[in-house]
């Protein structure tokens, strides 16, 4: 597969010179990534040896083969804030997020008698992620023998499942 991604990122207060802020840099993403079960051989059929009861050796079938079977794909967009004043004592970020996944991967089981008690398929449908997120670090003590930072975050996050053509039993 073909997985690009780009990022840029800029220290606005470089240019703006805000004095209350030691860094507002913005950020910007875009990314696409892919994902294959581990066995990365799904589409391929595999034979098996097998020791028949006169002695013989032969070979039968022990997953058939899915050349259907994709990479199931996501590809976000992310845009960012990051910040920090009092001498970077305060700082953290916020993150607005969007995914798409397709092509998303799911095993089924097999109606038995089969060759393989499951397969890999990929559902036909898009699977939307979208969030906020909000961090915040404060460093409370600096000093040269004790340190302490209070970190937190914050996020609201969306999940939906669109264009479902799912025929899964």
């Amino acid at each position: 597969g073909l997985f690009p991604s780009l990022g840029a990122g800029v220290d606005l207060n470089k240019y703006l010179n805000i004095e209350s802020f030691d860094l507002l840099k913005v950020r910007v993403g875009y990314g696409v990534t892919g994902s294959l079960p581990r066995d990365n051989g799904l589409s391929q059929p595999i034979r098996g040896i097998v020791n028949e009861a006169d002695g013989s050796v032969s070979t039968e079938l022990i997953r058939a083969a899915n050349p259907d079977l994709k990479w199931e794909s996501t590809i976000q967009y992310n845009f960012g804030i990051d910040y920090g004043f009092a001498n970077n004592r305060v700082s953290g970020s916020l993150d607005f997020y969007y995914k798409t996944t397709n092509d998303l991967l799911i095993q089924i089981q097999a109606a038995q008698p089969a060759v393989q008690p499951f397969f890999w398929t990929n559902l036909d449908a898009d699977i939307i992620n979208q969030g906020v997120e909000l961090a915040l670090n404060v460093v409370a003590v600096d000093k040269a023998d004790f340190s302490w930072d209070i970190t937190g975050n914050v996020a609201y996050n969306d999940n939906v499942v669109q264009n479902c053509n799912c025929n899964i039993d």
